[in-house]
């Protein structure tokens, strides 16, 4: 996002662990080694639900960690947590 001026720069970030051509981690290891996209507030939304994945997403500065729901209850209740 180099150059991208801060009013275009999104308010939540959104990043799925299993994508088809880039892993999320790597996702959010390429936001944490940029200066314009480190701070940025960044959920993980996934339907791996291993320690493993949570773990390392924290440690890449994600702040949020949601396992993807199956019911519409669910998904309502997690988009209520993060006040949207």
């Amino acid at each position: 996002m180099s150059g991208c001026p801060i009013e275009d720069l999104p308010v939540v970030v959104s990043v799925d662990l299993k994508l088809p051509s880039v892993d999320g981690l790597e996702v959010l290891r390429r936001m944490s080694a940029d200066g314009e996209t480190k701070l940025l507030a960044v959920q993980v939304l996934t339907s791996c639900s291993e320690e493993k994945d949570m773990v390392a997403s924290h440690d890449l500065s994600a702040d949020r960690f949601f396992p993807k729901a199956v019911k519409s209850s669910e998904s309502a209740e997690a988009i209520r947590q993060l006040g949207l």
